[in-house]
């Protein structure tokens, strides 16, 4: 079964999803806490950069961080070329006002050589 109807049975039958182990995160979580898209924290999982593992084949997997592995991502993401371009264009995207702001003050950075 698709994960939609897998869903949808859920929501139709009022099941909760289950529980992660305490202090693990989900694909989204690490995906969200570091700026990146859930292909990035997938890459992660299969060169073993991250710990994570599936209670059951085809399950959401949980990720473990421990503090020298979550400063190490996130001095990664911080010092790549590759994954800092793509969220400049994310951010050179955002509504005015918002986000854009950050964006621009990242071109006048390297406009005048900060």
């Amino acid at each position: 079964m698709g994960g939609f109807v897998i869903r949808w049975i859920r929501w139709r039958h009022r099941i909760p999803a289950p529980k992660p182990a305490p202090g693990a995160f989900s694909v989204r979580n690490i995906a969200a806490r570091y700026g990146v898209s859930p292909h990035v924290v997938y890459y992660w999982i299969d060169r073993g950069v991250v710990t994570a593992q599936q209670r059951k084949e085809n399950r959401p997997y949980e990720i473990m961080l421990d503090d020298a592995t979550d400063q190490r991502l996130h001095a990664w993401v911080a010092t790549s070329y590759h994954l800092a371009s793509k969220r400049r264009q994310k951010l050179d995207d955002a509504p005015p006002g918002e986000i854009a702001a950050v964006g621009q003050l990242g071109r006048f950075k390297s406009q005048h050589k900060l």
